[in-house]
């Protein structure tokens, strides 16, 4: 009788295990793809992307106008423990509002670890000098949606 007890004790503390494991991975804040926009209407843009792993990642940001259209990629390495810090306006776009989607890769292949910030520095129409800001953190999309979209930010990447 002990025996069967400690068998099913054993099961239900493994599905345990696997549960959490499995809102862990899902319902984590990690993702090797991060979205979010840019503003340069009024305003401009600071996005930061911070590697809290200990592994090297490569970064790619890739820069869409708000029709879709693919303007520009930006790569970078990040160290572990780095953050990666980039004014949208001066990569001098031709697009003033759009979408950025960001990708972690090791070994060319996507991997979960990174997460990111935007700021938006809004002005008054004819000043240059600031008067507001909103911070929020990138998106962390599913990894099962970058399934699709990984060729997309790949050909922009080139």
């Amino acid at each position: 009788m002990k025996t069967v007890q400690k068998c099913i004790l054993g099961l239900f503390l493994a599905l345990c295990m696997m549960c959490t494991t499995a809102y862990a991975q899902e319902g984590g804040m990690f993702s090797p793809y991060l979205v979010g926009t840019y503003d340069l209407r009024s305003a401009y843009t600071v996005l930061q992307v911070v590697n809290p792993t200990a592994k090297d990642l490569e970064i790619y940001l890739a820069f869409f106008d708000d029709n879709e259209k693919p303007l520009k990629c930006v790569k970078e390495r990040l160290s572990h423990n780095d953050l990666f810090e980039i004014n949208v306006k001066k990569l001098e776009l031709p697009a003033k509002f759009g979408v950025v989607k960001i990708v972690s890769l090791l070994d060319k292949k996507p991997v979960p670890g990174i997460v990111g910030f935007q700021r938006h520095y809004f002005t008054q129409l004819r000043s240059k000098v600031p008067y507001g800001v909103t911070e929020s953190n990138l998106a962390a999309v599913p990894t099962g949606i970058l399934d699709g979209e990984l060729g997309i930010i790949l050909e922009v990447c080139k």
